[in-house]
């Protein structure tokens, strides 16, 4: 219908290709309605990808975050990077956590009726941030110890992911040479997905980038074991889970 000044407009994500013109689009038609935006990373995070261009992101997202009415994060780190890189003031920043519906996620796992595998999931992008090598490193010595163990490199994509096709190149060129319990499975729809997480102990994260990862959110619903750095968000997030961090600098 139509928008007028009532009306709230909400962006699963700050970064949204065109948010810029709606300001603008606005004035003309003499109307303001309230715009509100949650924010992941950005440029004020050293270790997004985005941070070598904050020399015109930063003014960029300045812009973005005066047209609106409040900025949703998810905890108090990246609220404080958020304030300390000057894109908007404290009382603009509102810690709502993660929007994250783990209902609607436990109506699509499927029910899976036998014990679950020494297996080991990850499935963040495969990038420099999130420090995949390392991942494929804790893999190897893992086997060798435990030759049972079996590790799965999966996404719920087409194939998987990275702002840097180089780096899934190699990936695929270094499964040639992984022992046989350390596979890589793509294709996959989210139902296979699920349901290899339901036949899975442990899910892994090795980002140095994210605050709060959803994979993890996922894993957790599905009964595994989140594993994850002590970083970030992360021990704000999963709190109940303390036993199951390791050191950010192992990564």
């Amino acid at each position: 219908g139509v928008i007028t000044s009532n009306d709230v407009i909400y962006f699963d994500d700050f970064w949204h290709p065109g948010i810029e013109a709606l300001p603008y689009a606005f004035h003309l038609f003499g109307i303001r309605p309230r715009m509100y935006a949650f924010l992941h990373a950005q440029s004020v995070d050293e270790f997004d990808f985005t941070y070598p261009m904050r020399s015109w992101m930063r003014p960029f997202e300045v812009g973005i975050a005066s047209a609106l009415e409040g900025i949703f994060v998810c905890g108090p780190c990246l609220r404080d990077l958020v304030v300390f890189g000057g894109i908007a003031g404290r009382e603009k920043v509102h810690i709502t956590g993660h929007p994250f519906n783990s209902e609607e996620v436990r109506e699509r796992m499927p029910k899976i009726d036998q014990p679950r595998l020494d297996q080991v999931v990850y499935s963040s992008r495969w990038d420099q941030e999130k420090s995949p090598w390392f991942f494929l490193k804790v893999a190897r010595e893992v086997v060798k110890a435990r030759p049972q163990a079996r590790f799965v490199v999966c996404t719920g994509s087409q194939t998987i992911r990275s702002n840097d096709p180089g780096l899934v190149t190699l990936l695929h060129q270094a499964c040639h040479d992984l022992p046989n319990n350390i596979v890589l499975r793509e294709d996959l729809t989210k139902e296979e997905y699920y349901a290899e997480l339901c036949r899975s102990k442990i899910q892994m994260n090795t980002a140095r980038q994210d605050f709060v990862a959803i994979t993890l959110l996922e894993s957790s619903v599905a009964g595994c074991y989140p594993v994850y750095p002590y970083f970030r968000s992360f021990p704000e997030t999963f709190l109940h889970h303390p036993g199951f961090m390791y050191p950010q600098e192992d990564l």
